[in-house]
């Protein structure tokens, strides 16, 4: 007595005959659904009559899906994909998954959307903006330091007092050290 619960599954085609995603699906041990939607993800592949090559849609699911990705949340798992584990290791037998490129892919667009918003908002700065503004800031840092000697020059000539020479110097220090504190790159 058969049980009438029990899924059917289809006989796997030989001589290269094509099938629907319904029967594929039923094939796979997986819905239609998923079907359409490994199909948009790129990782398998209609032929030119719009239907699918089970023995072909097979092995691109062996190279581009970790068998523990590819089995049902039923429990079931899909007969194409029945075997050993898989490595522990992260790189699949014969190289990189599409699975792992991808997920690299997300990460790195994540971590570049992430990048941006910290720019938008003004905590990340460009490197090379930021090496221009130092740049300036340390030129008129120099000018004015050089700037020094002639400007004080005549004035502490006149001087004999040594308090008052002081005062000339710790003046004109205090300008300039106001002034670089406003300084303000160009935006």
């Amino acid at each position: 007595m058969v049980n009438a619960s029990k899924k059917k599954t289809a006989a796997p085609l030989a001589g290269g005959k094509t099938i629907g995603a319904t029967a594929l699906g039923r094939a796979l041990g997986i819905s239609r659904e998923r079907v359409y939607q490994l199909t948009r993800d790129g990782k398998i592949a209609r032929e030119p009559d719009g239907q699918f090559d089970l023995d072909a849609v097979r092995a691109a699911l062996k190279r581009n899906l970790d068998i523990r990705q590819a089995a049902p949340s039923r429990g079931d798992k899909p007969e194409a994909l029945e075997g050993p584990a898989p490595p522990s290791s992260d790189k699949p037998p014969g190289g990189v998954s599409l699975a792992t490129v991808q997920l690299q892919h997300e990460i790195a667009k994540t971590t570049k959307a992430q990048l941006e918003v910290k720019r938008l908002k003004g905590i990340n700065i460009d490197a090379l903006e930021a090496k221009q503004a130092w740049g300036q800031h340390i030129i008129t840092v120099k000018s004015r330091l050089l700037g020094f000697a002639p400007k004080l020059a005549p004035r502490l000539a006149s001087e004999n007092d040594v308090l008052a020479c002081q005062e000339i110097i710790d003046h004109e220090i205090r300008a300039v050290l106001t002034e670089l504190s406003e300084y303000q790159p160009d935006a």
